[in-house]
Formats: C-alpha cells, structure tokens, sequence
C-alpha cells in the first residue's frame, strides 16, 4: 500500500470576525504591505450553473511573521502555505468575507498608493452587494447584478487585468460593454 500524497497547501490559521480597528501605523503598514506584496481581487467563477463572482484581499510572502503581522494586526483572515519545491514556501494571508474586506480597505484607503483606485472601486461595489447579497428570486435563485453593478464589475475587473498585463483584451471588452 503506497503512502498517501503529502498535501501541497496546508492551513496555519482560521477565523473569520470582524476586522478590529487598526492603529493608524499599523494602517500605513497594511497598506505598503498591500500595496507592495498584495493584490485586491474580484474572480468570477463557476459555481454549477451560477457564475458566482469572488473578493479577495491577499498578501504573499516568503516571510511567515510578515504574513502573520497582516493576520494579528487585521484580527481577520487566514493563512496558507504553499510548497513549491525545490524553492521556499509561500505564505498566503487572505481575506475574503465582502464585509472584512470593506472594512480593512475603508481603514487603509489613505495609505494606499498603487491600488487605491481599486481599492475604492471595491469598497464601492461591497456597499453596493451587501444589502443584495443573499436576496432570492421567486424560483429561489440569486437576484443577479444589475446595470450599475455590472459596469463596476467590469471597471475592477479592467484595472486587475491591466496589473497582471492582459491590457489589450480588457480594454476591448470594456469598451463593448460600455456600447
């Protein structure tokens, strides 16, 4: 009998509360942290038949106490490690509750640089997703997004895929959706 497969991801922390209210050094901190080592996402996937779309708040590192400074100081989020032999791990803190990430951005917006446009193209898609969140229709589906949260959508999705250098594509359905 062959040993079972050790896992490549594996879970240091877990919890999700409210994110505590942050230190206005620690916000400055967060934020270059983010700003330099982080990403602030929004994923569309599949979920069976319903495209279900993601946030995401991440920093990654190889530094574990820089990783769980981002956990201890938000009081939010989780932290994974990632094995890429033959090189050194990776240490993921991510959050990805709307509400804990609203209110982590709301506290570092001030501080950011880089993703601040992002940042409050976020905020501003959360506030506008909470009170729809987990609304249904009569046949018990999801209300689906309408038009202000369509266009918002796909302005956060144009400036994530200029940052990861898919420019020309986003731009060419942005452009259409804005026809």
């Amino acid at each position: 009998m062959r040993a079972p497969r050790p896992r490549a991801v594996h879970w240091i922390h877990a919890g999700f509360t409210m994110a505590r209210i942050m230190s206005e050094t620690e916000r400055a901190w967060l934020a270059a942290a983010i700003d330099g080592e982080g990403s602030i996402k929004l994923s569309r996937y599949r979920n069976g038949t319903y495209a279900a779309r993601a946030t995401q708040l991440i920093v990654s590192n190889i530094n574990p106490p820089f990783i769980e400074k981002c956990r201890a100081i938000t009081g939010v989020g989780r932290i994974r490690v990632e094995e890429r032999k033959p090189w050194n791990p990776v240490y993921l803190w991510y959050v990805q509750a709307h509400v804990e990430i609203k209110e982590i951005l709301t506290q570092i917006l001030p501080y950011l640089i880089i993703k601040k446009e992002l940042a409050e193209k976020l905020i501003k898609y959360v506030n506008m997703r909470i009170p729809r969140m987990n609304l249904r229709d009569s046949k018990g589906h999801f209300i689906r997004l309408n038009e202000k949260e369509l266009k918002l959508l796909d302005e956060i999705m144009y400036i994530n895929s200029l940052s990861a250098g898919k420019s020309r594509n986003a731009k060419a359905k942005l452009a259409q959706t804005a026809c």
